[in-house]
């Protein structure tokens, strides 16, 4: 079973480090309202067990030294359960990206990402995802982020978003 309740045996196991997971941006769904979603993957490529609970750190970044662009993603909903990955069992986190050209330009201030940076929950070190696009590079919210779950995101299947990522559902709280 890949949940664990916090007073598991999980709580022994390391936490998944950058460098044992593959991190992978899988495909977008947009809607009407111009929000594209996307799973960020999370798998074990290790060969042992390891932990990941809460919210990953997410970003737009630019140039060859990779500086954040904008604000970085808003942690929405509840932290969740710990997700046990097994060697070579995914788990993963929606994002959701508002489009830049919705924005008012002034407040905006777009201009052009390479991709994103992910912090995998729980970590100092960051994969690069790349994702060629446009954001604002204002101080405004225009990304939001889940909690890690279990399994691969599949925003075609049962394990995508079913409601709106929201401001109203933003836990600021224990991440």
């Amino acid at each position: 079973m890949p949940i664990t309740p916090d007073d598991g045996p999980a709580v022994s196991l390391p936490v998944c480090r950058t460098s044992s997971l593959s991190v992978t941006l899988g495909p977008g769904e947009g809607t009407t309202s111009g929000t594209v979603y996307r799973p960020v993957n999370f798998t074990n490529i290790g060969s042992s067990p390891c932990r990941l609970q809460g919210f990953p750190g997410v970003s737009h970044v630019a140039g060859d030294d990779g500086h954040q662009v904008g604000r970085a993603g808003a942690w929405v909903g509840p932290r969740g359960d710990r997700v046990v990955l097994e060697p070579a069992a995914s788990a993963h986190s929606i994002i959701s990206v508002t489009d830049a050209d919705l924005v008012d330009r002034d407040t905006c201030r777009p201009t052009g990402v390479r991709g994103i940076r992910v912090y995998p929950p729980g970590n100092q070190a960051a994969a690069f995802l790349p994702s060629p696009g446009v954001s604002c590079s204002a101080d405004i919210g225009t990304m939001r982020v889940r909690s890690v779950t279990p399994g691969r995101g599949d925003l075609g299947g049962t394990a995508g978003v079913v409601e709106p990522l929201d401001d109203s559902t933003v836990d600021g709280a224990d991440r």
